[in-house]
Formats: structure tokens, C-alpha cells, sequence
């Protein structure tokens, strides 16, 4: 399948997107709530310790601490960890069929699509992930081998920039695989990397700016809820800053998922339908 060598508007990105989210607001919202708020707040109340980790716990003034602290949990509870990306990938495919397809399913069609997607999503993200790691060790032995320390740590400095520019690249994985049907994951990969071509600084800048509005909103609605829920003791100051993590957690991803599917439709063709008023997800009358 070849790619189509569209360019990337980000305005029209963003209008599209927010059009998919008032055409499809009320299943947004029940699919959002189940993959997205609430596994977020049962694990940040159900297991210790975990709220640090997610950020709904103060982290404190000693940064060394915070980190070790969250390393301890990553390690003791990275089953927990696991089953959150599983349960919120399927969430993901689910939502993107549902704002990314044309053929109206329903909440139940869509969820089961993308569950039929989860396993190659998975897969294709293991891929690059692998990938990306062998290559980085490759070089870092490769480059040991000068004798030179400078030189050693110059494929860990210059990798930075290569993991982000690949994720970018492939940062339509999600929509191919849920939108257009694709299950081959290398297959997914090359689609998604294809259709990027020409755009990659474009897609860079649009979801960097888009991720620093969010992480300042959502720290600034954070910051005041938690001060204010302070007063009102530990345990209500708890309940309720996790209940505001899921809640920015759920905005964040739902946000962030129409505007992945608003680049997909424009890359590949088929953003003008994007806007239109007719793509609500529901059941015609015969």
C-alpha cells in the first residue's frame, strides 16, 4: 500500500479534531470513562504506593528519593503497569475506530474491533521498541571500543533525538491498525511511516505543543484542586487528587487520540469528511 504524500495542516488538524469530539461526545465519554478514568483511579487508591508513581501524590522537595520511590514500584508492581497499557491500548483502538471510521459502528462494534487490533498494536510497538534498543547498544559497544569516553556516550546523547523522530514516525500506528484494518505490524509500521513522509517536523511541532498545553493545564487544575482538597484532610485530599488524575489522564488521552485520528484521516485522504456533521457513531433507522 503506498502512502499518499499529503501536507500536514496543523489548524485543520485541530478543527477536524475537535469537530470528531463534539459529533461523538456522549460514546467519547463511556469509552473514555471505562479504558481511561477509571483503571487510572482504581490503581492509584487500590495499590500502595502507586499514586506517587501516576502523579497523584505529592512528590515532595528530595527529588532522589521521588525517583527511588518510583523505581521501587515500578519493580514490585510492573504487572500493574502492564495491565494499565493493555487495558488503555484496546481503549485507544476502540476509540480510534470509533472517530477514525466511516461506517458509523456502534460502542460494542468498536471496542471489538479493536480488540481484534490490540495484539499487532502491541506487537508493532515491541518491534521498534526492540529495535531501538539494539541498535542504541550496538553503537554505544561499537563506539567503546575507541577507548574514548566521550565517544561512548555519544550514541546515548545523539539517541534522544532519533527515539523522537521515530515515534513520530510512527505515531499513526494506532490508526492504521484500528482505522484501516491493517494487522501485520510490520506491515502498520511501514504504513504509519509512509504516511508521515514530508511531515515529520510538522507532526514534531503540532504534538509537542499540544502535549505542553495539556501538561500545563492539567498541572495548573492539579496544583489548585489539591490545595484546596487539602484542607479538607489526607484521606478526602487522596480520593479526590486521584479522582483528578484520572480525570486529566482520561481528557489528556481522549484529546490527544481525536487529534491522532484527525492526521490520519488528513494524510491519508480523507480528511474532509472529518468536519462534516454526519460522522456521529450511531445506529441508522432502516
Amino acid at each position: 500500500m503506498m502512502a499518499q504524500s499529503n501536507s500536514f495542516d496543523m489548524s485543520r488538524a485541530w478543527e477536524e479534531a475537535t469537530a470528531l469530539l463534539r459529533a461523538n461526545m456522549q460514546v467519547v465519554l463511556g469509552v473514555a470513562g471505562v479504558f481511561f478514568f477509571l483503571p487510572y483511579l482504581a490503581i492509584s487508591l487500590l495499590v500502595p504506593d502507586m499514586g506517587a508513581v501516576l502523579g497523584t501524590r505529592s512528590m515532595g522537595s528530595d527529588p532522589d528519593a521521588a525517583m527511588a520511590a518510583m523505581e521501587a514500584a515500578f519493580l514490585q508492581y510492573w504487572w500493574v503497569f502492564l495491565l494499565l497499557t493493555v487495558i488503555q491500548a484496546a481503549g485507544t483502538l476502540g476509540l480510534l475506530v470509533l472517530l477514525g471510521r466511516e461506517g458509523r459502528p456502534t460502542a460494542g462494534e468498536a471496542l471489538g474491533t479493536g480488540m481484534a487490533g490490540l495484539l499487532p498494536y502491541l506487537a508493532a510497538n515491541i518491534l521498534v521498541g526492540v529495535a531501538l534498543v539494539l541498535v542504541l547498544t550496538l553503537l554505544v559497544m561499537l563506539f567503546s571500543l575507541t577507548g574514548s569516553q566521550a565517544l561512548a556516550a555519544l550514541p546515548i546523547v545523539l539517541a534522544i533525538p532519533v527515539i523522537i523522530y521515530v515515534y513520530v514516525k510512527i505515531s499513526l500506528l494506532a490508526p492504521v491498525i484500528a482505522v484501516e484494518d491493517t494487522r501485520n505490524p510490520v506491515e502498520a509500521v511501514r504504513r504509519s511511516w509512509g504516511l508521515t513522509k514530508g511531515n515529520s517536523f510538522r507532526l514534531f511541532l503540532f504534538y509537542f505543543l499540544l502535549m505542553l498545553a495539556i501538561g500545563i493545564v492539567g498541572l495548573i487544575v492539579t496544583m489548585i484542586v489539591g490545595l484546596i482538597l487539602a484542607l479538607a484532610g489526607d484521606s478526602v485530599a487522596l480520593i479526590g487528587t486521584a479522582i483528578i488524575g484520572a480525570l486529566v489522564n482520561a481528557v489528556s488521552v481522549v484529546v490527544f487520540l481525536s487529534v491522532m485520528a484527525a492526521a490520519h484521516r488528513q494524510l491519508s485522504g480523507h480528511a474532509t469528511r472529518a468536519s462534516m456533521p454526519s460522522v456521529p457513531r450511531v445506529k441508522k433507522d432502516d
